[in-house]
C-alpha cells in the first residue's frame, strides 16, 4: 500500500502489520528533515517526491544530491524529474 499523504508513524505502522507492506511517500524540499525517516524501518519501501502545494506528479526537480548524502537501511525510491545541483 502507498500511503502518500501526512498519515502519522503509528497509522503507518498499524497498515503494515494488518493489510499489506507499506510504501511511505516523503515529500522532499531543500530543507527536509531526514532524522525521522529511520523509525520508518518496518516500511517495504520509502518513497521521495518533490515537496508542492499538491500531492505528486507536480513536475518540479528532485534535488537528487540531497537524497544520495542520506544512508538508510531501508530500500527506497524516487520519482520525478530528476537533477544533481
Amino acid at each position: 500500500i502507498q500511503l502518500h499523504g501526512d498519515e502519522s508513524l503509528d497509522f503507518c505502522r498499524e497498515i503494515s502489520l494488518t493489510l499489506n507492506p507499506v510504501i511511505k511517500v516523503f515529500r522532499v524540499d531543500k530543507d527536509f528533515d531526514y532524522d525521522p525517516i529511520k523509525d520508518y524501518a518496518f516500511c517495504k519501501y520509502l518513497l521521495f517526491d518533490t515537496a508542492t502545494k499538491d500531492y505528486g506528479g507536480s513536475g518540479h526537480k528532485f534535488y537528487l544530491s540531497l537524497l544520495l548524502q542520506q544512508n538508510f537501511e531501508t530500500p527506497f525510491l524516487f520519482v520525478g524529474g530528476f537533477s544533481f545541483e
